[in-house]
């Protein structure tokens, strides 16, 4: 019955005529008075408002009827046509209610940076190549994410982690190191390695910008004779040689010298070579035997200086000082717009005052204007204006009872939702100026920042946790039982992972493609896993798959080996990372005293499917096997670092199953083609788990009309991606926040 015509009904008459009798005649030999399976007595529900008030109960047995778990096997399946009837009017019952339910967008703790944040934000605001981040302690994760505001704390180690990151930081954005002093280092031919007679090559820290002297030394054991010229020639980095005339022609060494500029420091190569014609066996090895042998040996090389040195300056800090300090107002230019930058707002007159006062207290205690700046600096990044992102002030609550979050707070949302990073000054100065919420700007800025390279932390943050590919730096498979396992295969695992969603993020395609694509990315070491031919190099390209054994991500081995044991595989776990990730209906915890497998026995005198069908014997542990290790045994063809596989163990393998909404399958293949053809449950699933990650906080019951929406715009575009992008940061939530509660 449609929904429209279901709201016209009376609710109370509908009830008692539809679900009532449902509920006697499929529900109450399982869940009655007396018994109470799950803790639940369906029929204590007598009317509508009995079931509004344990919404709770309902909507777990609303999934359940949908899903075909309820009733359970062996028990009779009732007419689908009554089961859609009874889910149409809970649906409906709870659309009504939460029609006349005043919206509520809830509220988002201050949040910390995590460590990604603060790495990428550190690299957006100066342009440096340094990750001070990765010595922090890990985040906390809550709702399987790790910026979730909820469990960001700041504990007195992480604080003192700040305070050096900060020093650091400034150190490599401004370049105050004093010049070194000159300095004199020999390289000497007879310790060296593969040897030739006519050149020496050697790489060398230069520890300044400056002129260096490059002397090279000729010996000739068997020279003698009249004097003759010949040039030497000296090279960097593999550049055109400078040729110096030498006097030769005497036993003891000549020296020529070139003095080179070294435009930035670090480590060089230096060659200084003569004509190689000038000795009939130069290219034979010289070593202790046949040093006699030659007539002339290039025989040491001298590094002298820096002479004259300069301070090198890093781009950096030409980005953030690129005023003179003599020039005035040079001081309250640079900081005022590091710290809007840093702080991801115009910042007030009084805190650019407070600002400056450290910059002058570090210059009256003998600090240069280079330093004052550091100074200051360091205290930008150690202000919670940088370390937390604050929804600071309260407004006037709009028509609809909700406070609309500023264009500014809306430019760090979006960023770190699609970055995990801060605004860059596009998006700051449309929000500025508040345009970012005028006709067609805000879905432009969503679209340029996908395409933007650093919409790569979207896979990195949110679909490496989703996904839990990340977790694969963690798992140790054990190299007894999987001898191809190495970091190469663990890399490149992540890394198909990664870029499978990124393409469907960038490219627009429908998130379909997760449960059942017919391409993947692959390099040679992992194709090689999988079995598939013609991909050669480790660089990843996309590859159309050649049969249904692959495609999608619960045949992807980064999923596979992270529901895996270190041992074998697990049905259970891959089951129940299928119903949280994939479904969106995660079981509930084991009882503590949950029996484990025996795991002498898998593979050798039992089955897997036959250790669980044991398993499953106990009524307590049934209810939630009977869901998930259906949905493991259909990707048992897959070991646990995902290569396929026909036997396990000594047994020939059994991927069929039989779903409780009885359909049933026969291998990985006809399972993905059951799941994909049910979108809808993956779909909520994807949108709740992105509006967790975009909001940094769970999603609450108040949240679930904003799903809805989310979910229905994104059906009618084909489910691509960027729509659930898009929904999100228009909807309630994402804009909007609940007015604070009255102070009393």
């Amino acid at each position: 019955m449609p929904l429209y015509l279901l709201l016209l009904l009376p609710l109370a008459t509908s009830f008692e005529s539809t679900v009532a009798p449902y509920l006697k005649k499929n529900c109450a030999m399982c869940h009655n008075t007396r018994k109470q399976e799950g803790s639940v007595n369906l029929l204590q529900f007598q009317s509508a408002k009995d079931v509004t008030a344990k919404r709770d109960i309902w909507e777990t047995v609303l999934r359940k009827i949908e899903t075909g778990e309820m009733p359970p096997a062996p028990m009779p399946k009732p007419p689908a046509a009554q089961s859609k009837q009874v889910t149409d009017w809970v649906e409906t019952h709870f659309a009504a209610i939460d029609k006349n339910t005043k919206p509520d967008p809830g509220r988002v703790t201050a949040r910390r940076l995590n460590r990604m944040e603060y790495n990428n934000t550190i690299r957006d605001l100066l342009g440096i190549d340094f990750k001070p981040a990765d010595d922090f302690p890990s985040d906390d994760s809550g709702y399987g994410f790790d910026n979730i505001g909820d469990v960001l704390s700041l504990s007195p180690i992480l604080m003192e982690k700040y305070l050096n990151a900060a020093e650091q930081i400034s150190r490599k954005a401004i370049n105050t190191e004093p010049l070194p002093a000159s300095t004199k280092i020999s390289f000497g031919a007879n310790r060296m390695k593969g040897r030739f007679a006519n050149y020496l090559e050697i790489t060398h820290n230069f520890p300044s910008p400056g002129i260096y002297e490059l002397q090279g030394s000729v010996s000739g054991p068997k020279a003698g004779g009249p004097e003759w010229k010949t040039p030497l020639r000296f090279s960097l980095d593999g550049g055109t040689p400078v040729s110096i005339e030498t006097t030769m022609g005497t036993d003891r060494p000549r020296n020529s010298t070139h003095r080179a500029i070294i435009s930035s420091p670090g480590i060089h190569k230096v060659r200084i070579e003569f004509d190689e014609t000038l000795i009939p066996n130069a290219k034979e090895e010289v070593n202790d035997k046949t040093i006699n042998n030659f007539v002339m040996l290039m025989d040491r090389l001298e590094i002298r200086g820096p002479f004259e040195p300069f301070r090198n300056i890093p781009a950096s800090q030409k980005q953030l000082i690129p005023c003179a300090a003599t020039e005035p107002g040079c001081e309250q230019k640079v900081l005022s717009t590091l710290a809007r930058k840093a702080w991801r707002r115009p910042i007030t007159e009084p805190e650019l005052a407070s600002i400056t006062r450290v910059a002058t207290r570090a210059r009256e205690a003998g600090d240069t204007f280079e330093q004052s700046i550091q100074a200051a600096m360091q205290a930008i990044l150690v202000s919670p204006n940088f370390l937390f992102r604050v929804e600071r002030a309260t407004r006037k609550p709009g028509p609809d009872g909700l406070e609309a979050i500023t264009d500014i707070e809306l430019a760090s949302r979006l960023s770190y939702f699609l970055w995990s990073s801060t605004p860059d000054e596009t998006l700051l100065s449309l929000a500025e100026r508040n345009q970012l919420r005028k006709p067609g700007i805000l879905e432009a800025q969503v679209k340029r920042m996908i395409a933007d390279p650093k919409a790569d932390a979207l896979a990195d943050g949110f679909a490496g946790q989703w996904l839990e590919f990340r977790n694969l730096d963690i798992v140790r498979p054990d190299p007894e039982r999987f001898p191809t396992w190495n970091p190469q295969l663990k890399s490149a695992m992540q890394e198909e992972t990664r870029r499978f969603f990124l393409d469907l993020t960038r490219n627009n395609t429908s998130i379909l493609n997760m449960i059942d694509a017919r391409y993947t990315y692959l390099n040679e070491t992992l194709a090689k896993h999988y079995g598939i031919p013609g991909v050669t190099g480790q660089d990843f390209r996309k590859v159309i798959l050649p049969d249904g054994k692959r495609g999608g991500i619960l045949s992807m081995a980064s999923v596979l080996t992270v529901s895996s044991y270190a041992t074998r595989t697990s049905p259970v776990l891959r089951g129940k990372w299928v119903l949280e990730n994939v479904l969106n209906a995660p079981p509930p915890p084991p009882p503590p005293d949950v029996q484990l497998l025996d795991e002498k026995t898998v593979g050798t005198k039992m089955s897997m499917r036959e250790q669980l069908k044991l398993h499953r014997s106990n009524p307590t542990c049934a209810s939630c096997h009977a869901r998930m290790d259906v949905l493991g045994f259909g990707l048992e063809n897959y070991d646990a670092i995902g290569a396929w596989r026909n036997k396990d163990g000594a047994f020939d393998l059994d991927s069929s199953g039989t779903l409780p909404s009885g359909e049933t399958f026969s291998g990985p293949e006809q399972l993905k083609k059951i799941l994909a053809a049910n979108p809808k449950p993956f779909a909520d699933c994807f949108a709740e788990k992105l509006l967790t990650f975009a909001l940094g906080r769970g999603v609450e019951r108040s949240d679930r009309l904003n799903l809805a929406a989310i979910v229905k715009a994104a059906s009618l575009q084909q489910y691509k991606l960027q729509t659930f992008i898009l929904e999100i940061v228009k909807s309630a939530p994402f804009q909007k926040r609940r007015p604070e509660a009255p102070k009393s």
